[in-house]
């Protein structure tokens, strides 16, 4: 029986079978076919790669970050506000106390000023759980909601936190609702307070989202702060700074400083913007706002965003 000669194309050179009939001639057929599929999924995966890589090039390097179309990379935004920045430096955080700085950690629970804000039952019109976020005792980033209990404590997590940079409410019981009272985040058995989430009594308003210009870079990360919004009371003039402390967990002296790494003076108008990078920051890090004025009882909020590597 005469052979049939055929040509299978295909990187990285055309393969010349004969159809003898012989079945390991048509065993190699076959795998080289395979190879042939296993080839342009390659090439179609590759294609794709350079097709977002063209994308990030061709768009905001930031807004693709938050597409997620950047590996490895993220973008956090951070903001916070403090009402009543007096003539001795502050942090930004909206609560009459600078940021709790723990060098052990510690569950935490939430309490209310408002019987409105308890998940169980849930006909109460206020807030139902809330969501702690931060940094948990080996300096990792770690999430956990529980459920309020009223003008009583809450169950206490079961998450240790070194750090809380932000707690917001997580369900409520009304549309659009929000918290009905301040609440409070404190470490457990009544502790000291770490952060709050705060309620405008004068107004009936709920922030529903704590106010804390801090964020805790976790171990094994680096981040860099490109963008800044600083608002402040007109007609007053303020110093804020941007600090940084490396190092955070290490608790035993000579300890890393906390070093001031942007310092906007005599602030009296709004500013904000993109901005040179003051540098590649290591996790675990603490990084912040503080801030005072030339008078007491002047409101700053400073928001700023955050590139996180790793």
């Amino acid at each position: 029986m005469s052979s049939r000669k055929r040509m299978i194309s295909g990187p990285p050179a055309p393969f010349y079978a004969y159809d003898t009939g012989d079945e390991s001639d048509r065993a190699a057929v076959v795998q080289y076919q395979r190879e042939q599929i296993a080839y342009l999924q390659e090439l179609q995966t590759a294609l794709t790669g350079l097709t977002t890589a063209v994308n990030v090039l061709n768009s905001d390097y930031f807004i693709e970050v938050a597409r997620g179309n950047v590996a490895n990379q993220t973008i956090v935004h951070k903001f916070g506000f403090n009402p009543s920045v007096g003539t001795t430096l502050v942090d930004v955080v909206y609560r009459n106390a600078n940021i709790a700085w723990q060098t052990t950690a510690s569950a935490v629970e939430a309490i209310s000023s408002s019987t409105d804000d308890d998940g169980d039952p849930t006909s109460n019109t206020g807030a139902h759980t809330v969501t702690i976020q931060g940094l948990d005792e080996n300096y990792n980033r770690a999430s956990e909601t529980v459920t309020l209990n009223g003008t009583a404590a809450s169950a206490a997590t079961t998450t240790t936190f070194i750090r809380i940079d932000r707690a917001f409410v997580a369900t409520a019981g009304t549309y659009h609702g929000a918290n009905a009272g301040t609440i409070t985040i404190r470490d457990a058995s009544a502790g000291a307070t770490r952060a709050t989430i705060p309620y405008n009594a004068t107004k009936s308003i709920g922030y529903a989202q704590s106010q804390i210009a801090h964020y805790a870079l976790a171990t094994g990360k680096t981040a860099i702060v490109f963008h800044k919004d600083i608002v402040v009371d007109p007609a007053k003039s303020v110093n804020v700074f941007l600090r940084v402390a490396e190092g955070i967990s290490d608790v035993n002296t000579p300890f890393t400083p906390a070093r001031i790494k942007m310092a906007p003076a005599n602030i009296s108008t709004p500013i904000g913007g993109r901005e040179d990078s003051p540098g590649l920051i290591t996790g675990p890090a603490d990084i912040w706002y503080s801030a005072y004025s030339t008078s007491s009882g002047t409101g700053v909020s400073c928001g700023f965003d955050i590139l996180i590597f790793g």
